[in-house]
C-alpha cells in the first residue's frame, strides 16, 4: 500500500543520510530505491490489468453463454417446428386416404344395394329362400361398412396419440432447457 511505500521511502532516506555521512554506497542505495519505485509502478500496473481483464472476461463469457442459449432455443423451436409439419402432414394424408375410403365404400354400398333392388324386381322371388339369401348379402354389407367404420375410428385414434407424445415430448425438452439456464 501506499503507506508502506512511504515507510520505505523514508528508511531509504535515512539509511542515504547515513551512508552520505559515512560516504559509502550512495550511488547504490538510490539506484535500489529508483529499482524499488519501478517495481512497484510495474506491480501495480499489471495487477489492475489483470482485474479489468477478468471483468471483460466474465462478461465476454457471459455474453457467450447467452448467446448458446439462444441459439439451442432456435434449433429446438425449428425442431419442434419440423416435427409438428411432419405430424401434420401424415395426420392429412392419413385423413384425406380415410376420406377416400369412406366415399369408396359409401359407393359400394350403394351399388350394391341397387343391385339388389334391380335383382328382386327382375326375378320376383318366387319363394323365401331366396329373400333370406338377399337380406344375409345385405346384413353381411352393413357388418363390412362397421367394420371399415371402425378401423377408421382406430386410426384416427392413434394419430391422436401419436400427437399427444410429440407434445410431451416437446414439453419434456423444453423443460430440460429451462433447468440447464437456471
Amino acid at each position: 500500500s501506499k503507506e508502506e511505500v512511504d515507510r520505505e521511502l523514508e528508511k531509504m532516506k535515512a539509511q542515504e543520510e547515513k551512508e552520505d555521512a559515512t560516504g559509502t554506497e550512495t550511488v547504490s542505495a538510490k539506484n535500489m530505491l529508483s529499482s524499488l519505485m519501478q517495481n512497484f509502478d510495474k506491480e501495480k500496473e499489471f495487477l489492475l490489468s489483470q482485474i479489468r481483464n477478468e471483468d471483460g472476461t466474465m462478461k465476454n463469457e457471459k455474453a457467450r453463454q447467452l448467446e448458446l442459449l439462444k441459439l439451442k432455443r432456435e434449433q429446438l423451436r425449428v425442431k419442434k417446428n419440423a416435427e409438428l409439419d411432419a405430424a401434420a402432414v401424415v395426420f392429412d394424408k392419413a385423413n384425406a386416404k380415410n376420406l377416400r375410403l369412406e366415399d369408396q365404400r359409401k359407393a359400394q354400398l350403394e351399388l350394391a344395394r341397387q343391385r339388389m333392388l334391380a335383382r328382386r324386381k327382375k326375378l320376383k322371388p318366387e319363394d323365401e329362400e331366396e329373400e333370406k339369401v338377399e337380406d344375409e348379402e345385405e346384413e353381411k354389407l352393413e357388418d363390412l361398412s362397421n367394420v371399415q367404420d371402425a378401423v377408421g375410428a382406430m386410426q384416427t385414434s392413434i394419430l391422436q396419440l401419436v400427437e399427444q407424445k410429440h407434445e410431451k415430448r416437446k414439453k419434456y425438452r423444453l423443460r430440460l432447457c429451462v433447468d440447464t439456464t437456471a
